[in-house]
């Protein structure tokens, strides 16, 4: 057999069980399945976490930033044998305290009260959470008012969040993502449109018509 002068020399071939045919046909394909599998594996894992959104229990690359202030209508302080004298003003929202609380002062469950955070500068707002109901303690967590339906308004726009009556006898302070608007504003108001409706112990022990709010954080894109 002759070879055409006008093509290249191919070269010599792998032969059978050659270390180049061990490559390609053993090593290659056994290495490329392992390669395949691993990534079968961990890769679905990999992938919910890099686009798992923001929680208030993992708010992942976002910054917390606290408002400069808070306003709205507030039930008056009231003075306790034991506890002394005991505030529900909007400030109370952004101290830092869950056993603190902000109280409506309007008729029976609230509805339509509102209080309303500012900041500094306007922010890229991405994340709200709430600590509903009063906090302190299961008793109080009980006997006074949590809300329902809050309406969060911002310079971008108005959402509806339906919270949870999440309280519970070892863990009455209980963060809860609301729906907010995403984006810059420099005022989020919370506006109470139904609430869970206080319970009492038993007949010796009062219930609060009030609806409360513990805590609000805010956490923004840096």
């Amino acid at each position: 057999m002759t070879t055409d002068p006008g093509q290249g020399d191919p070269g010599p071939r792998p032969t059978l069980y050659s270390p180049d045919w061990f490559v390609d046909k053993l090593i290659t394909p056994v290495v490329t399945g392992i390669v395949l599998t691993v990534f079968g594996f961990l890769a679905p894992g990999w992938l919910e976490s890099r686009l798992r959104a923001p929680t208030c229990d993992d708010p992942r690359g976002l910054v917390q930033v606290d408002p400069k202030g808070a306003e709205g209508r507030a039930l008056p302080g009231e003075t306790f044998p034991i506890r002394g004298k005991v505030t529900y003003e909007p400030e109370n929202l952004i101290d830092g305290n869950t056993s603190t609380a902000w109280a409506e002062n309007e008729d029976d469950l609230g509805d339509g009260a509102s209080v309303s955070l500012s900041f500094a500068k306007p922010e890229d707002l991405q994340l709200v959470c709430v600590v509903s109901g009063y906090a302190e303690s299961w008793a109080l967590y009980k006997r006074n008012s949590r809300p329902r339906l809050l309406e969060v308004t911002t310079e971008q726009g108005r959402r509806v969040a339906m919270l949870a009556d999440a309280g519970s006898p070892d863990r009455p302070a209980v963060y809860q993502e609301v729906a907010a608007p995403d984006g810059r504003t420099s005022k989020i108001t919370l506006t109470i449109r139904s609430a869970y409706a206080a319970q009492k112990d038993d007949s010796r022990t009062r219930a609060y018509l009030d609806t409360s709010i513990s805590e609000v954080e805010t956490w923004v894109d840096p």
